[in-house]
């Protein structure tokens, strides 16, 4: 018995050595083959009779003395002390014997039962330790389940995590690609409005080309009437000189004093157109100038400002789409939303256009019609004109977004009252006091 639990005892822990998770089947079975075996002799020897017993209840032990009683109630008193000195010798010795025998049963019979419950003993401690490591299989299995299952768990909520960012990563390209498309076209259109701005200054380089050659022809006609007026009043002089005094002279003196005349109010009419082509062909000129400088400084302006404000909204858009919950809405009405709020937040950014501040300048006098009229009007004119410094103020406050709007406006309406209001006015009045000048061919 004692081998065969520590065999069941090796076995258990060959068992638990091979597999702490899960005992093989034969070992299971062997262990409760093993117990059911022990149970049933415990049971056997506590339910059978001992030896005492069965030498009580033995009739070979109990007939002897029986007999004897008998005998000596039937024998006479004689035979009856012969006998009683006789037999109760015998009877002892022979109840000794028998008590002899079954105390050497009873003592194999205790010594059988120690070595029985050293067994069980033995047994009941390798089935404890069987039972304990059972039992921290069974703890550990737990464990390992509960990790097995908290692992899952944390890969189940990692691959849904990483579900929500490949969405959010999508919307967020798709957002991006929304952007950069719209990015596209303001490009598209600033290449073309940046080709018309071109065509714009050619045209205006071809104007000031052309009133930079009228300013010369007129200057050089100018120069030939000069000297031909110089050659006509020396031949006077010496006429005068000379003292020749004739109706052909008074009326070469009356046609000198007409051309004076005439030639002082063409005079004046030239210098005035003279002034104004010249004025229109610098004014043309410094603003190619001016437009290239300022195109050059004001584009990379706007491009590091365009830039931070981009990157500033981008990022708060970002940060709210990040904090917005799963219930939001769809992409397309959150880009949609994004524009209109864009629009309402942020003012129109209509670029002005340089051709939309053309000014076209031309003389205005200061002097009264009725001066103008007059043969002895000055040929000084004064020419309005809106000063540099405004147009620079002008233009720098366009490159604000709040003050694109207004400054176009007040600027364009300073033009018309300033300028355009009186050119009309004195035009008219240029017209009516123009005198033709008289041909100096047609008088000889």
């Amino acid at each position: 018995m004692q081998s065969s639990s520590t065999s069941a005892g090796s076995s258990s822990n060959n068992s638990y050595t091979r597999s702490a998770h899960e005992p093989p089947e034969t070992d299971i079975l062997f262990s409760h083959r093993l117990h059911d075996d022990f149970l049933q002799e415990i049971h056997d020897i506590t339910h059978s009779p001992t030896r005492v017993t069965q030498f009580l209840h033995d009739p070979n032990l109990l007939s002897p003395a029986h007999r004897h009683a008998r005998k000596q109630s039937a024998s006479n008193l004689g035979e009856q002390r012969t006998d009683n000195h006789a037999h109760p010798s015998q009877v002892h010795r022979d109840t000794a014997n028998a008590l002899t025998v079954v105390l050497g049963e009873e003592e194999r019979e205790a010594h059988r039962l120690r070595r029985l419950l050293g067994e069980a003993g033995e047994r009941l401690e390798s089935e404890i330790c069987r039972a304990d490591d059972s039992e921290a299989r069974a703890r550990a299995a737990q464990e390992l389940a509960k990790e097995g299952e908290a692992r899952v768990t944390s890969e189940q909520s990692a691959r849904r995590q990483a579900e929500t960012d490949a969405a959010h990563a999508h919307e967020e390209v798709r957002r991006i690609e929304a952007l950069q498309d719209a990015a596209a076209e303001d490009l598209r259109r600033a290449e073309v409005q940046v080709l018309e701005v071109r065509q714009q200054l050619e045209e205006e380089r071809k104007r000031a080309a052309e009133a930079v050659d009228g300013v010369r022809k007129a200057q050089q006609v100018l120069r030939e009437y000069q000297a031909l007026e110089q050659g006509h009043e020396e031949v006077k002089r010496l006429e005068l000189g000379r003292g020749a005094v004739d109706p052909v002279d008074e009326r070469a003196m009356a046609f000198e004093e007409g051309r004076a005349e005439g030639y002082a109010a063409g005079r004046a009419q030239g210098y005035a157109a003279g002034r104004s082509n010249g004025f229109q062909a610098g004014q043309a000129t410094g603003y190619d100038q001016g437009m290239k400088a300022g195109k050059a400084k004001g584009f990379s302006t706007g491009i590091r400002q365009g830039h931070a404000e981009e990157r500033d909204y981008a990022l708060e858009q970002f940060d709210r789409f990040l904090e917005s919950d799963s219930g939001r809405r769809s992409l397309q009405d959150y880009l949609t939303h994004n524009s209109i709020r864009r629009r309402t937040k942020r003012p129109h950014q209509t670029e002005v256009r340089p051709g939309q501040f053309r000014l076209y300048l031309e003389p205005v006098s200061n002097s009264s019609s009725e001066a103008v009229r007059g043969r002895n009007a000055t040929a000084e004119v004064l020419v309005e004109r809106v000063p540099a410094q405004e147009l620079l103020a002008a233009s720098q406050e366009q490159s604000t977004p709040l003050g694109k709007q207004r400054s176009r406006e007040s600027l364009k309406e300073r033009i018309r009252n300033t300028v355009h209001g009186r050119r009309h006015s004195h035009q008219h009045a240029h017209d009516h006091d123009r005198e033709p000048v008289p041909s100096l061919y047609n008088a000889t």
